[in-house]
């Protein structure tokens, strides 16, 4: 499995609507499921910043990631520029892969 974790920095006024739209059946979860490739997500709201969180999609290769945000992209770009005045800073905290026993 393949982890791109995302970290976000929200406005205060549109924490509901960022909660809907990058949830478990918001507009990005429907853009990614139209692939058996896309696994989920986690969305984790910080206890400490109100503002923050961090978002965790599961997939099942970097491969399969790759292929389709690449094959996507005008589709990934027009969400993004559509959803931006949710946020006041979006950035990638990095991949990871799942180790097993």
């Amino acid at each position: 499995m393949f982890y791109p974790v995302w970290k976000y920095t929200v406005k205060e006024a549109t924490k509901s609507e960022f909660e809907e739209e990058y949830g478990r059946q918001g507009t990005w979860f429907k853009l990614f499921e139209k692939t058996d490739n896309y696994m989920g997500l986690e969305l984790l709201h910080s206890h400490t910043a109100s503002q923050q969180y961090i978002l965790i999609d599961r997939w099942t290769s970097r491969e399969d990631y790759e292929s389709f945000t690449t094959e996507n992209r005008e589709e990934n770009d027009a969400l993004s520029k559509r959803f931006s005045y949710l946020i006041e800073n979006e950035e990638n905290d990095g991949t990871f892969n799942l180790l097993l026993p």
